[in-house]
């Protein structure tokens, strides 16, 4: 993000000293800078949860594509939010609706999100009766995580932000966003997508879960 903003600030100042014709191309070339490892999500593969009791929370999960092949790359962003236009405070209720979802990176076992890999097409109606695929963490030295077990979350009005209270002296977070970003590869590796169709999973505590799918091509 610096690189980009110092590029804009650079530009600016080049475009000021050209005509019109030099000053038009400088700015096409700023955009294709400012672009540049921008992640585009497609909407089309954007789904939410139900919103299925009082918790007013909501489960989204989005892709930035549908189709890979195994030397391309994939990212997905999912997230946990707060559909009410005021502050939500709710319990920790461990109440998974898949237990097959897992935490991601070197987030702490308890931590209110989680997501999961499913070879095959599933959709809601029989996403419980698949096998999640092992996740793998490369990278990451996850050796000093502490798992502090929260017991209430307070969420902002209509916001994925919120600040976590736990068991440990009566702590709290602070403010996080409750979402995550992953890769394919990365979250699997390359060797555990053969060509085929994928559902991708994520979900709260709560019990909210929303799919995606996308198609590994040879």
């Amino acid at each position: 993000m610096g690189l980009r903003l110092q590029a804009i600030r650079t530009g600016a100042q080049v475009v000021r000293g050209l005509g019109l014709r030099n000053s038009v191309v400088v700015i096409v070339i700023l955009l294709l800078i400012v672009s540049a490892g921008t992640v585009y999500w497609l909407d089309t593969a954007h789904t939410k949860s139900a919103i299925s009791d009082a918790s007013q929370l909501v489960v989204g999960l989005r892709l930035n594509a549908t189709t890979i092949h195994p030397d391309q790359h994939m990212s997905f962003a999912f997230w946990v939010n707060n559909t009410s236009s005021e502050e939500n405070n709710v319990t920790a209720q461990d109440r998974w609706a898949l237990p097959g979802l897992k935490p991601w990176g070197c987030s702490s076992p308890s931590w209110p999100l989680r997501f999961g890999f499913v070879n095959g097409n599933y959709v809601a109606s029989n996403i419980s009766r698949a096998t999640f695929m092992p996740l793998s963490n490369p990278g990451f030295n996850c050796s000093a995580i502490i798992n502090l077990v929260f017991t209430s979350v307070s969420f902002r009005p209509l916001s994925s932000w919120a600040n976590l209270s736990y068991y440990y002296n009566h702590l709290t977070s602070g403010l996080f966003a409750l979402d995550g970003t992953e890769t394919i590869p990365g979250a699997v590796y390359p060797s555990q997508l053969t060509p085929g169709k994928y559902t991708i999973v994520a979900g709260d505590e709560w019990g909210h879960v929303a799919l995606a799918h996308f198609t590994m091509e040879p």
